[in-house]
């Protein structure tokens, strides 16, 4: 929803989120969680929280306003694939707002391309932390996209199950937007998924090893080999 504030008339987004529905789905303390997450932090890759409110029916988000669209829609408006110099200006963009997170103890869990937003000057955001999770232990919670999902994440690893998984998501994001293809087959329902990729520790299941891509940059090949390693201590 589309607001401005009033004294500047400057555009803001407005997320409402419905009380009954996230009592009735047991989402509240994860909204409140989420709030939490996005007040600590500022960061000129990272979608701001301007503020919040309430109503008798509602909880209200007040955002920066992104008017750019996001990575996805772009990527099927290219024909599926950014070149070099798209994917490297998205990818810096990307690593600086996620080493802003992980010095904070922040693991977002959920990269993905729809994630990622552009403002009016092309500027990327990372955007939703609803999976978001401050923690400086480790955690259990198997959650996220599963295409974009580490490993160590659908809980066969917990000790490791740590901000690695974000390292994972950026190389497979990497991979979808460089190469058209991403680390396991896309014959592989979601459901399947949970099935296979844990078992990828030991034996890759239909999996696409990051040496066997054609890759268009030598040092592009380096850096998914290193994203997407099974042994989360070696990304």
């Amino acid at each position: 929803m589309l607001t401005y504030f009033l004294q500047q008339q400057t555009p803001m987004a407005l997320k409402q989120l419905q009380k009954k529905r996230l009592v009735m789905t047991k989402q509240m303390s994860n909204v409140v969680r989420e709030k939490q997450i996005m007040r600590q932090l500022l960061h000129p890759h990272i979608l701001k929280l301007t503020g919040t409110f309430s109503d008798k029916c509602s909880l209200y988000f007040v955002l920066e306003y992104l008017q750019g669209g996001d990575v996805f829609s772009r990527l099927c408006k290219q024909g599926g694939r950014f070149d070099m110099r798209t994917t490297r200006a998205y990818a810096a963009c990307v690593t600086d707002g996620f080493d802003y997170m992980h010095a904070k103890n922040i693991i977002y869990r959920d990269l993905k391309p729809e994630n990622l937003v552009l403002d009016k000057d092309g500027v990327i955001k990372v955007v939703d932390f609803g999976m978001a999770k401050h923690t400086v232990q480790r955690t259990f919670t198997v959650c996220g996209t599963p295409e974009y999902m580490a490993p160590e994440a659908y809980g066969t690893n917990p000790d490791t199950w740590g901000e690695a998984v974000d390292v994972w998501a950026y190389g497979v994001v990497l991979m979808r937007v460089m190469t058209l293809q991403q680390p396991f087959d896309r014959s592989v329902s979601r459901r399947d998924l949970f099935k296979l990729v844990p078992h990828g520790l030991d034996k890759p299941f239909r999996y696409v090893e990051p040496t066997c891509v054609n890759y268009p940059d030598r040092r592009f090949k380096v850096l998914m080999e290193s994203c997407l390693s099974f042994d989360p201590e070696s990304r």
